[in-house]
């Protein structure tokens, strides 16, 4: 809420508390406050920050869903920061998961985000038919 209404850096100090007790209470959902902190931080202009955040996040977490989820929220900056190597990979990973389940509002956003994302992948590497490297 705080985000929306612009107020960044309270919703940024938020996130950061919010995180630190789910890990605290060993939550298994800590990966939704983290993805949603390294999204205002891209928002903010700090886009190596919220790489950081992710990258220590999929070191951290254990296999399973919610690692693919941070993965592809990982390769989805990266993208928009033109960092390609081997990001289409994650994003195909969660797109294959989120066929497999029966759609949720925020399941919708993640794939319409990581469909954005792999059409972007595809077009600075060149990969669009039609398209001529």
């Amino acid at each position: 809420m705080k985000q929306n209404q612009g107020q960044l850096e309270d919703a940024e100090r938020f996130l950061r508390e919010s995180i630190t007790l789910r890990k605290e209470l060993r939550s298994s959902d800590s990966w939704q406050c983290i993805t949603d902190l390294a999204d205002l931080l891209k928002e903010a202009g700090r886009p190596q920050e919220a790489e950081k955040l992710l990258s220590d996040a999929v070191l951290l977490l254990e296999q399973g869903d919610n690692i693919r989820l941070t993965r592809a929220n990982l390769s989805i900056l990266r993208i928009h920061m033109n960092k390609l190597e081997g990001e289409e990979k994650p994003l195909t990973d969660i797109l294959a998961l989120l066929a497999s389940r029966k759609g949720s509002s925020s399941s919708s956003s993640l794939k319409s985000r990581a469909l954005k994302s792999l059409s972007e992948y595809n077009e600075k590497t060149g990969n669009l038919p039609g398209m001529h490297a």
